[in-house]
């Protein structure tokens, strides 16, 4: 993936044109070569190609203004696009090739942006680790002896739960910037719907794993200070 952010990057940089997903886009594409310098009285046809390769429209009619052939479309395919602009007028004829990117956004992924999006998805991984290893190393069970005596009460189980919650929401997060990053800059339709489906679903628990959390660490707090006195007193708990 972040080979993918950096590859994107440097081809962004090269377009001319980026346009938004089901939004109308307009080509501007100068009229003039070698041999047409002055094009105020050409006529202009535009062909455009899917990026997979197919034929979007052939040799549609553009409108000339001011020697640029401006040609207006919509199109709901995401990825990078080719093109061919035929113009001539009564003498000679022109020929040029074009390339413009549709994108979920209607943005262009820069260095910038790659270096940005690359450091705070590293980020969140780093995090979400961090918070995975707290849930899975921390004991949660109290502080017992061989014959299974309770002696004390171990604190940092509640610690443990926030790091559980915590490690969901940060990856939930990974998935909300991957989700981003697959619709916007990479192109990969099943991926983005993948990374949709699962950041809508985990989204959809948040509130009652918070909840559920909260209710359960007030118990647990409860369950403790009954424990805590009864051991003050000197009574064995099993």
């Amino acid at each position: 993936m972040f080979a993918f952010l950096l590859a994107m990057s440097m081809v962004s940089a090269e377009e001319s044109f980026t346009f938004q997903k089901n939004q109308v886009f307009t080509l501007d594409i100068p009229m003039a070569n070698n041999n047409l310098s002055d094009c105020n009285d050409c006529s202009c046809e535009v062909s455009i190609f899917y990026p997979n390769g197919s034929v979007m429209i052939r040799k549609a009619p553009g409108e000339n203004i001011n020697s640029y052939c401006k040609y207006s479309n919509v199109s709901e395919v995401l990825g990078k696009y080719g093109g061919e602009m035929h113009f001539n007028n009564s003498v000679d004829f022109g020929k040029s090739s074009f390339e413009f990117l549709i994108t979920t956004s209607g943005n262009e992924l820069g260095t910038a942006e790659s270096i940005i999006y690359i450091i705070f998805l590293f980020v969140l991984i780093f995090i979400f680790l961090l918070f995975l290893y707290g849930a899975v190393r921390i004991p949660f069970k109290n502080h017992r002896t061989e014959e299974g005596i309770l002696v004390s009460i171990n604190d940092m189980k509640y610690l443990k739960i926030v790091c559980m919650v915590f490690s969901y929401l940060m990856l939930m997060a990974i998935f909300g910037i991957m989700r981003q990053i697959t619709a916007n800059y990479l192109f990969l339709s099943e991926a983005y719907r993948t990374f949709q489906w699962l950041f809508w679903f985990m989204l959809s628990f948040v509130y009652p794993i918070i909840v559920v959390s909260v209710i359960l660490m007030l118990i647990m707090f409860v369950e403790s200070r009954k424990i805590k006195r009864a051991l003050e007193r000197g009574v064995p708990m099993r």
